[in-house]
């Protein structure tokens, strides 16, 4: 077996030129790309990001060093099976195009956790969520990224989510070139993709479908479908996926986004099963297992040990592969810098200070993505401490046999998620019950699914009405309606050569459960500001002041200069 060899000048150019282009686009669009002028342009592109650039990066927030490293030493020790949680993925994906989007996109929200103040009437509960989410994202990072990212990155956080959109597109073909040049010569090297095949079918890598309804099994088609439904779920709620879908310019294009990123997505998590495929038949061929000869002692280190022996004859191949690592990485790094950028300034900061000028806060908000820097390297050491600790002990030898209580932790890791789900469903209901149900009339119909309509669209109306609850889902349907019709409007004007900006906030609840949806016009130079009155009106009055002209002031309709 070939020693390693070291890196060479050409990896280090490589690598070199792939950070500084992650980095130059965030500079780009922080001091040249618009200059991010308004909170709506740095947290969410001010809502007019292309579909496809948005598809990829919401695709590559998820994939990170886990997946380039992990997945591959999954499947070289356990099998290709792995890829069935796709099923689970796509379900779950499904289900949010057609719930998920549908509810939250009409409602222009930036925060995940602005819904739950909007349905609850509870800022307690929003900011109880919102301070999960900030450490779920914390301790992610923690765990997938390597130090040296996180100074590398730090260009990136003041160019807002257009930077982050752009760069991730960067770092995913760079990351795709990367995991197709492995899966080329790795094949080449096993003896082709016959070969390659045939070898991990003999020696039981190429085992899709285990049936066996025990729970501590490791992989079976039921948990790994079931759980990564549930995963799938936590994806398409989380906040990355939320900013995405505020992203995008209308509904339709929110859907498109989510309908490419499961394929992307599954291509991405293939390639990187099949890389294990790929080191599986080409140390068998060898004769050699890294592992069981203490070359390594850590699987996710066998794709850059890889590497290192098929490229040591082309210079500049380890370069590409380090930066298709970094690539991965960084992505994650900077969704999750916007995604806690935006938790902190829509959940934290605005809600309780003094209104403030759009140049102040969109400094706040960038502030807000990078104050806690310093102090990140101490919560990413505690991280990585807390979940890494117990695992520790996983190879130790153990002198005794888990009974009672014991052999709860037998339990696979993919049913995990759907216990804690349950228990959330059956606890809800519990309390739900002790406190009393929501009356109907005081709930408010554009935060919530009408789950007859969604499931039972073939029955009949009146059916269909009596399994409403009393909710009436009709003024929803309205609601969602007039605003499909405020997007097309406002891609319409901007096609005119004017500029739209939703005001914040855009959505605020009043009486009568009919939300104020405020709209900014900018003809020229003077900003003409829509507030006060529902969706219709906004457009017939915007419409009104478009068809008299800029220095006409309509009723509805207040005109300030901008400084």
């Amino acid at each position: 077996m070939a020693s390693l060899h070291a890196f060479v000048l050409v990896d280090y150019i490589i690598f070199g030129l792939t950070i500084a282009i992650s980095i130059g686009i965030g500079l780009y669009y922080a001091f040249a790309g618009g200059r991010q002028k308004t909170t709506s342009e740095f947290l969410v592109g001010n809502r007019r990001m292309k579909v496809l650039p948005v598809a990829i990066s919401l695709m590559v927030s998820f994939e990170s060093s886990i997946m380039m490293l992990g997945v591959p030493a999954e499947v070289y020790e356990y099998g290709i099976q792995y890829v069935l949680q796709l099923v689970g993925f796509f379900v779950a994906n499904i289900l949010a195009i057609n719930i998920l989007v549908p509810l939250l996109h009409p409602l222009k929200i930036t925060s995940a956790y602005e819904y739950l103040e909007l349905r609850f009437k509870s800022r307690a509960v929003r900011l109880t969520g919102t301070c999960l989410g900030i450490l779920s994202y914390t301790c992610y990072i923690g765990i997938v990224l390597f130090g040296p990212g996180v100074a590398l990155e730090a260009g990136k956080a003041h160019g807002g989510l257009k930077a982050v959109i752009w760069t991730d597109v960067f770092q995913a073909a760079v990351m795709y070139t990367g995991m197709a040049a492995i899966l080329i010569k790795g094949s080449i090297d096993a003896g082709g993709v016959k070969e390659t095949w045939r070898i991990a079918n003999e020696n039981g890598r190429v085992n899709l479908f285990n049936f066996d309804p025990d729970p501590t099994v490791r992989h079976t088609f039921w948990n790994l479908c079931i759980g990564s439904l549930i995963r799938g779920f936590g994806f398409m709620f989380n906040q990355s996926t939320i900013q995405r879908i505020s992203a995008t310019p209308t509904v339709k294009d929110a859907k498109r986004m989510l309908f490419i990123t499961a394929p992307a997505f599954s291509i991405t998590l293939t390639c990187a099963a099949i890389e294990g495929i790929v080191v599986y038949a080409y140390y068998h061929t060898l004769g050699c297992d890294p592992l069981k000869s203490k070359q390594i002692n850590n699987p996710n280190q066998l794709i850059p040990f890889m590497v290192m022996d098929i490229f040591k004859n082309l210079p500049g191949m380890p370069g590409l592969f380090i930066a298709s690592l970094f690539s991965a990485s960084l992505s994650t790094l900077s969704s999750g810098l916007s995604s806690m950028s935006a938790l902190l300034y829509t959940d934290v900061i605005k809600p309780h200070t003094k209104p403030m000028s759009q140049f102040k806060a969109t400094v706040i908000a960038k502030l807000a993505g990078t104050s806690h820097d310093n102090e990140r390297n101490t919560w990413y050491s505690s991280a990585v401490w807390l979940f890494a600790w117990p695992f520790s002990y996983l190879w130790w030898e153990a002198t005794w046999s888990r009974e009672g209580i014991a052999k709860l932790y037998t339990i696979s890791y993919l049913w995990l998620s759907v216990i804690g789900i349950l228990t959330v469903f059956i606890f809800g209901a519990i309390f739900s019950l002790m406190t009393g149900p929501m009356k109907p009339e005081d709930a408010n119909p554009i935060y919530l699914v009408s789950f007859a309509d969604k499931v039972m669209c073939y029955l009949p109306l009146s059916w269909r009405k009596r399994l409403r609850l009393g909710v009436d889902f009709e003024q929803a349907e309205k609601f969602h309606d007039a605003a499909a019709e405020l997007d097309e409007f406002v891609l319409k004007t901007e096609k005119e050569g004017m500029e739209v900006t939703y005001a914040e906030p855009v959505i605020s609840p009043v009486k009568g459960n009919v939300p104020d949806v405020n709209i900014k016009l900018t003809i020229k130079d003077e900003e003409h500001v829509a507030a006060n009155g529902d969706t219709e009106a906004h457009i017939e009055t915007i419409n009104e002041v478009v068809a008299k002209g800029h220095e006409t002031e309509v009723e509805g309709i207040k005109t300030v200069k901008q400084s």
